[in-house]
């Protein structure tokens, strides 16, 4: 049997002993091919009755060719074929059963790049994620790298893009944007310099602003300027700074923005800590929070009656100063709410 022969045949959709050079299957007057698809991949079961036929696997003079004959190279045409036509989940997973069932055959890690690429373009993205992972582990070189990358930031950025469309509920733009800045921060922990990297900042920072976390998007965008200053997406993150920034300004106090991102700076702080090896939520054990909560609550409360003794003695720009510290120092305790209060009563004044 003639390999070469049998690839064209299938690829190309050549009727069974068609005479060599004959016009494949499909081709219309203008001369563009349209090859016949066969219908399930080698290796994978024929459909069941009343399904369309299993595809035929031809050798050079015509006979039929058992699908344990057919090599992981006929399996890759096959999956490309899927692709070029479009159906990408199905080219998806051809081209994993190529990586399950020749894991060792040289043809596997393309195939398994192909497989995420395919998934991801199917719009399926968690099965997308899982192939890429696996890609990852397996076959990281710096050769390929850059591509690998290419994938995990386009899911994420396609992640994202679904978050903040509002067409999804909000657990579940919620969801896909954290699961979008674990993408992001995957990329920037494997290389900082790489060729993805400025995107995959500009996507973390994107991704917080999307989870609501307006002070850590601010300053992600701060850090993507100084981190990345020849990236072609500077003009885009300094628009997308000076927006947040504009609209931090309006319709709030000054005295409650400040406290949001106190409050949003000690939520981000506690939640690294617990994910840190050793951290408090890491043993169960929270008694060291607790502790700290307690103290930075007295003090603040002290701080409080610092404030109003020099408003009863008529200073009332120490009084300010000491109430602006209460917010930054101590924004995630009951004396910040009542310090924000009272200099809004102040200005009011």
């Amino acid at each position: 049997m003639s390999l070469a022969v049998l690839l064209n045949l299938v690829v190309l959709g050549a009727a069974p002993g068609a005479a060599p050079g004959a016009a494949p299957q499909g081709v219309g007057t203008a001369g563009a091919a349209k090859p016949s698809v066969p219908n399930h991949a080698p290796g994978t079961p024929a459909p069941a009755t009343g399904a369309s036929p299993a595809p035929e696997w031809i050798s050079a003079d015509g006979r039929a060719v058992s699908e344990a004959d057919v090599g992981p190279e006929a399996a890759l045409r096959w999956a490309e074929l899927l692709a070029i036509e479009g159906n990408y989940s199905a080219a998806s997973r051809a081209y994993e059963n190529l990586v399950r069932r020749w894991p060792a055959a040289t043809q596997a890690p393309g195939a398994m790049s192909a497989a995420a690429r395919t998934a991801l373009a199917a719009e399926d993205y968690d099965r997308t994620e899982r192939l890429v992972n696996e890609l990852r582990a397996r076959w990281r070189t710096p050769g390929n790298a850059l591509a690998q990358d290419e994938i995990v930031v386009t899911l994420a950025e396609s992640r994202l893009s679904g978050a903040a469309s509002g067409k999804l509920p909000a657990d579940q733009a919620s969801r896909q944007a954290r699961r979008a800045l674990a993408a992001f921060n995957a990329v920037l922990e494997q290389d900082r310099a790489g060729p993805c990297a400025g995107r995959a900042a500009l996507g973390a920072a994107r991704a917080w602003f999307a989870l609501g976390k307006k002070s850590r998007g601010i300053s992600a965008l701060e850090q993507f300027l100084k981190d990345y200053p020849r990236s072609p997406l500077v003009p885009d993150a300094r628009s997308e700074l000076a927006a947040a920034r504009s609209a931090g300004s309006k319709g709030r106090p000054p005295e409650r923005e400040v406290l949001a991102e106190a409050r949003e700076s000690a939520e981000w702080a506690r939640d690294q800590a617990g994910a840190a090896p050793g951290g408090a939520a890491s043993d169960g054990s929270g008694a060291i929070e607790d502790t700290y909560r307690s103290i930075a609550a007295r003090q603040a409360e002290l701080k409080m009656e610092e404030a109003r003794l020099y408003l009863r003695l008529r200073q009332r720009r120490a009084a300010e100063t000491v109430l602006r510290s209460i917010l930054g120092r101590y924004g995630d305790t009951p004396s910040a709410e009542a310090a924000a209060k009272l200099l809004e009563e102040l200005a009011r004044e």
